[in-house]
């Protein structure tokens, strides 16, 4: 089962732009014991982003954000909730692209080094 959500930040219309946040809450299986669970923290990070967004943050933050949101809750496949390796430890892999094509790239980082990949 894969839990995803999206938060369309306001009404199209011919003058003002129209954005859209997109998020998953990790990759694998999620119980669909805790499927309400997760669609309340991906519309928390969602709205998070979307926050950043209506108050003149930049795509990148809102990103940031809402990513390092789900990172933080132990309910997603991604930071502190991330599934263990062979040795047992949380290793992170994360990337950000800005729109001009700049990145920045992390992976393998255990979580010993660093809380949030992102």
């Amino acid at each position: 089962m894969s839990v995803a959500a999206s938060i369309p930040l306001r009404k199209p219309s011919p003058v003002e732009p129209f954005y859209c946040i997109i998020g998953h809450a990790g990759a694998g299986y999620h119980s669909k014991h805790y499927e309400n669970r997760h669609r309340e923290v991906l519309e928390n990070a969602l709205s998070l982003g979307a926050s950043i967004l209506r108050n003149g943050g930049t795509a990148q933050h809102a990103a940031l954000m809402a990513g390092k949101f789900l990172e933080d809750a132990d309910l997603c496949n991604a930071g502190y909730g991330s599934n263990l390796t062979l040795d047992g430890v949380v290793e992170g892999d994360a990337l950000v692209l800005d729109e001009h094509c700049r990145s920045g790239a992390v992976g393998c980082i255990p979580s010993e080094y660093i809380q949030s990949s992102i």
